[in-house]
C-alpha cells in the first residue's frame, strides 16, 4: 500500500510504516491479541485517503463489511484495481511526452531504415506510381512549377482515396508500419479484455 501513496504526502506514509509494524503485528498474533477488525479499518481509511473518486463507493461497502475474511478479500481486490488507476493516471500524465519522445523515436528509425536500404521506398514509390497518369501530365497545358503542382496534388489526392476503400493492400512503408501497429493494438486489447473475464 506504501506505494500508492503519493510521494509528497510523507505523513501518511510515515503513519503506515507505524501502525503497520510486521515485527508489532507478528507478536500479536503468536500471542493471538491481534484486532483483525482495527487493521482492517485502518487500512480501509488510508486508502479512502488516496483512492480516485471512482473507487468511494467500493470503499464505503468495505468499511461496512463486518466479516474480517470478506474485508481482507475485497481489500486486496481494491488494492490491485488501485494499482491500476495509478498506472492509468501515470500513463495519461506522461502521454505528451511519450507521445513527443515516440514521434523522434520513429524519425530516427525512419531515417536508420534509410541509410540501410538504399531504394527504401520502393513500396511507397509503388503506391504512389499506380496512381500516377502519363496522360494527364503530358496533356497538361500548363507549364513549370505550376504544373508539378497540379500532377502532385492529382498524384497524391488518387493515392490517399485509395486509402478509403475497404480492401486496400497497403503498399507504402509507412502504411505497414501502421497496419503493425494496428493489430498489434488490437491484439492487446484483446488479451486485456480477456484477462478481466478470467
Amino acid at each position: 500500500m506504501d506505494e500508492l501513496v503519493p510521494l509528497h504526502n510523507a505523513k501518511i506514509k510515515e503513519n503506515i510504516r507505524e501502525v503497520l509494524d510486521l515485527d508489532l503485528i507478528k507478536q500479536q498474533a503468536e500471542k493471538g491479541v491481534l484486532d483483525f477488525h482495527h487493521y482492517g479499518q485502518y487500512i480501509i481509511s488510508i486508502m479512502s485517503k488516496i483512492c480516485a473518486p471512482v473507487r468511494d463507493e467500493k470503499i464505503r461497502e468495505l468499511s461496512q463489511q463486518v466479516d474480517i475474511v470478506e474485508t481482507f478479500k475485497g481489500v486486496m481486490e481494491l488494492l490491485q484495481l488501485m494499482r491500476l488507476d495509478l498506472a492509468n493516471f501515470t500513463i495519461t500524465m506522461m502521454r505528451p511526452n511519450i507521445i513527443a519522445s515516440s514521434i523522434e523515436y520513429e524519425k530516427a528509425k525512419f531515417a536508420d531504415f534509410l541509410k540501410i536500404n538504399s531504394n527504401g521506398l520502393q513500396y511507397t514509390e509503388k503506391w504512389l506510381l499506380r496512381h500516377f497518369d502519363a496522360e494527364k501530365v503530358t496533356g497538361s497545358s500548363s507549364t513549370g512549377t505550376n504544373n508539378v503542382r497540379q500532377i502532385t496534388h492529382s498524384l497524391l489526392t488518387e493515392a490517399y482515396l485509395d486509402l478509403l476503400e475497404w480492401d486496400f493492400n497497403p503498399d507504402a512503408e509507412v502504411w505497414k508500419i501502421l497496419e503493425y501497429k494496428i493489430l498489434h493494438y488490437i491484439f492487446h486489447k484483446f488479451i486485456k479484455n480477456w484477462m478481466i473475464f478470467i
